[in-house]
């Protein structure tokens, strides 16, 4: 290995990513994900002193920025006997009978299966993206791996969050 990267007098921007003391990697990455959470906290501080301003009628993309920052205040996880404004749906009621409770577990079943399926898929198509080698355009001949880690997850978060947003929005136009 080069002893000239490893000395000391070397930047910490000449050196590369594995080379750097951990606290720098962790204070770069909290950097980086800063970029996104910093806004999101801001936006959401934003909407909750400007309420009335992101109410509508119909749906729209203030509607969504809204529900994200406040949530729906007529939401209630288990129920308590007391009436919300808007009436909550039969659908959204407590299991009565074995039946209901047989459909509602297969169900939950189904769809825990698909996340654990989603993210193993994901976490095996992430190991063959950073583990498998790349031609260069420039030269064929040379074979590079992909060195962001970060990126790629960073990646995988925004279209999760995308993704997200979209299925949201389309639960919400019911």
């Amino acid at each position: 290995m080069n002893r000239n990267i490893l000395s000391a007098n070397v930047p910490a921007r000449d050196k590369p990513p594995d080379e750097l003391v951990w606290p720098l990697r962790l204070f770069i990455i909290l950097l980086g994900y800063s970029t996104v959470a910093i806004p999101a906290a801001l936006l959401i501080y934003y909407v909750r002193r400007n309420r009335h301003a992101f109410e509508s009628g119909q749906f729209s993309f203030r509607q969504l920025i809204r529900s994200f920052a406040v949530g729906n205040p007529d939401y209630q996880l288990i129920p308590t006997g007391e009436k919300p404004a808007s009436a909550r749906k039969d659908t959204d009621a407590i299991p009565q009978t074995r039946s209901q409770f047989v459909h509602m577990a297969v169900f939950l079943l189904f769809f825990f299966s698909g996340i654990q399926i989603t993210l193993v898929a994901m976490g095996v198509l992430q190991e063959r993206i950073i583990t498998k080698g790349y031609k260069r355009t420039d030269r064929l001949e040379v074979e590079e791996k992909f060195g962001e880690t970060q990126f790629l997850i960073f990646c995988n978060r925004i279209v999760a969050l995308v993704l997200s947003f979209l299925i949201l929005s389309k639960d919400w136009t019911k």
